[in-house]
């Protein structure tokens, strides 16, 4: 995904309202309306359509549901993804795991059904044997944030750090998980290779987001496991003071 482009020619984020409508057979048919989502009421509300099925079905609730010590998301960062999910950037992402959602429900993977209004979906007897293992979570961990493709895991003291370590650049917590993102499969799964490669994926997908939140561009990239720090722009390695 080219974010910086999406972010700035796009009409909506969202991909356009999620329609429920019921076939004569009785069976229910999901899809998008692609047409109302320019004006900014209905971007909000499929922004929001999209966070209820992304929350229902993605965010980890159960301790070593993602890996061994993984763990539910805390009420702080639950609180912390809505708001990314009603942000631009954050739409994008959630839009393109949603999408996915959609997919596999037409292909039989979910049987859906609408209690108040809201859609909930099933896993059914093939998506549990074929697609079960590689299904995609967000996670919290006691340790560093991370991603993996089909899995982020956020840091349980994320929000509280507030800038890089060896930059002192202010952190943008939004900016941040959609670098995560890059990482998934959603974005570009083998940019976690070296840190070129992450300093790519800062340039890629967190810098669109921070100038979008007014944060200035991140320089440099500290790579804790050599101990080095990159330089975003001209991809210059030093090591760390």
């Amino acid at each position: 995904m080219d974010l910086n482009k999406e972010l700035n020619t796009k009409d909506s984020m969202s991909g356009g309202q999620i329609v429920i409508r019921k076939k004569p057979n009785g069976s229910i048919l999901v899809q998008r309306n692609h047409c109302v989502t320019r004006y900014k009421n209905k971007e909000i509300l499929s922004r929001y359509q999209n966070w209820l099925v992304f929350k229902q079905l993605h965010l980890s609730t159960k301790p070593g549901e993602v890996f061994s010590n993984s763990l539910p998301l805390s009420k702080k960062l639950k609180s912390f993804l809505y708001h990314f999910a009603m942000s631009p950037a954050g739409a994008l992402w959630v839009q393109k795991v949603v999408n996915l959602d959609l997919y596999l429900l037409q292909k039989n993977y979910y049987s859906v059904s609408v209690k108040k209004n809201q859609l909930v979906f099933t896993p059914t007897e093939d998506f549990l044997f074929e697609l079960a293992y590689s299904k995609f979570y967000i996670t919290e961990t006691q340790s560093s944030t991370y991603a993996s493709g089909s899995f982020i895991a956020i840091a349980s003291d994320f929000l509280s750090k507030k800038e890089f370590s060896q930059s002192k650049q202010k952190i943008d917590h939004m900016a941040v998980l959609s670098h995560e993102f890059g990482h998934t499969k959603f974005g570009e799964p083998k940019t976690r290779a070296n840190i070129y490669s992450e300093a790519d994926t800062v340039l890629r997908y967190e810098n669109p987001v921070r100038i979008l939140n007014h944060f200035l561009p991140r320089k440099t990239y500290f790579d804790n496991k050599t101990g080095r720090v990159i330089s975003i722009y001209t991809k210059t390695l030093k090591k760390a003071k």
